[in-house]
């Protein structure tokens, strides 16, 4: 017999059952061309408070320009010869290596330098002298914060 009541409850079991649904995602721009790079631990590292390595490469992630790989954890400097078949093996396009060592007026000389595996390439360095707080800055306030009073 079919009444309001009985039509009412099967309408409302029929959307208790699963829905089947396709959800689909594009990436373009940025997030869809990016690219491989390896960051291993820097030389003398450990004998900061903070890994130099670790921001670096949470930086480059960060700007959606670059896909971190494992840098298989052995730390590794700018004056290292880098076995390029093998970096190209574990699907890295860009390397970079680098040390960290503590001056005599208290603050980190920072120094890297940058390959491209597929080349097989240096492609330069940079070495810097920064004081240990300025190893990674932090915003007291947003940028679209005013400080006006």
């Amino acid at each position: 017999m079919l009444t309001r009541r009985n039509i009412l409850a099967a309408g409302t079991a029929g959307g208790a059952l699963p829905a089947w649904a396709q959800f689909r995602v594009e990436i373009s721009g940025v997030g869809a061309t990016q690219m491989p790079i390896a960051i291993p631990r820097f030389r003398d590292e450990d004998k900061l408070s903070q890994q130099v390595s670790a921001i670096v490469r949470a930086d480059l992630e960060r700007s959606g320009f670059f896909r971190p790989v494992d840098g298989n954890g052995a730390a590794m400097d700018e004056t290292a010869r880098p076995a390029m078949t093998e970096w190209r093996g574990k699907g890295v396009d860009a390397l970079a290596a680098g040390s960290v060592q503590r001056t005599a007026d208290g603050r980190v000389d920072v120094r890297f330098k940058l390959w491209d595996v597929v080349k097989g390439s240096d492609l330069g360095g940079q070495a810097s002298a920064v004081d240990p707080a300025d190893l990674r800055r932090r915003r007291t306030a947003s940028p679209t914060t005013s400080t006006r009073n």
